[in-house]
């Protein structure tokens, strides 16, 4: 007597058959069949598999941009770009006069040139009134240079120099020399409301250390004030307004009338 048993029996297998089988939403389609044990495995539609598999396609896709996103926003948020300027690049900057297309080109070649500025340390300096855009085209720049994949640290001179003050504390973990390289170090260093502080001889030094510590490792800097260009040579004093403006430095200046509320910054 024969006691081995058959696979096929034991697994309760049956041969595919050839059917046609129906899909509700596709209708018919040409299939097969078969038992395995106590299912029942037929072909799936072959319409469903390709939309299921461009729906996975779509949120592997959505996911991977998501995720850029949010490494995006963790650098922007890092990099101190205000949040209200996420997002706000050159395309939103409207250059309506011979001037404001001067300063908008400029900005976008110092973005687009930024790895020859890096090896020549230019500055850029952009003064004027307020309400003309020059916070919106530095944060363009710095937004363009961190998608490059550079360092990028935008302040304003008020929190620079409070944050450096904060090293004073007995309890800091950073010396002071460590905040201020820290500054120095960056690839791009964007100092906005420049003139706004009192000028006491504490905030002149270190806002002079900072300066000239990234001229000193020839790395470029910009500068935004509302004073006009004799007044912030006046802040700053002639010896460090004329390092900024070596090695090709440029100062920009923001003449026009204010635009806000016109979605110009």
């Amino acid at each position: 007597m024969n006691h081995k048993l058959d696979l096929k029996t034991l697994l309760n297998l049956t041969d595919p058959v050839a059917v046609t089988l129906h899909c509700e939403p596709h209708g018919d389609y040409p299939g097969t069949r078969q038992q395995i044990g106590q299912r029942l495995v037929q072909t799936p539609c072959p319409h469903c598999q390709t939309e299921q598999a461009e729906a996975d396609r779509k949120k592997l896709l959505q996911q991977q941009a998501e995720a850029q996103q949010n490494l995006l926003a963790k650098r922007l948020r890092a990099a101190g770009v205000p949040y209200y300027l996420w997002g706000v690049g050159f395309e939103q900057f409207h250059a309506r006069t011979p001037e404001q297309r001067a300063a908008l080109m400029t900005a976008q070649q110092y973005a687009n040139r930024f790895d020859d500025i890096l090896t020549t340390g230019t500055c850029l300096l952009f003064c004027g009134r307020v309400g003309t855009g020059k916070t919106n085209l530095a944060a363009a720049i710095a937004q363009k240079l961190i998608d490059d994949g550079c360092s990028v640290r935008m302040t304003s001179a008020f929190k620079l120099i409070l944050g450096i003050k904060e090293t004073y504390r007995a309890d800091s973990e950073v010396t002071t020399l460590q905040a201020i390289e820290r500054l120095v170090a960056y690839d791009l260093l964007i100092i906005d409301e420049v003139g706004v502080q009192f000028g006491t001889q504490t905030e002149n030094l270190l806002m002079n250390q900072v300066l000239n510590g990234r001229y000193e490792e020839k790395l470029p800097t910009l500068l935004i004030s509302n004073l006009p260009e004799a007044d912030l040579e006046v802040y700053l004093g002639e010896r460090l307004m004329d390092r900024l403006c070596d090695r090709g430095g440029m100062l920009i200046p923001f003449a026009w009338n204010s635009a806000r509320g016109q979605r110009h910054g």
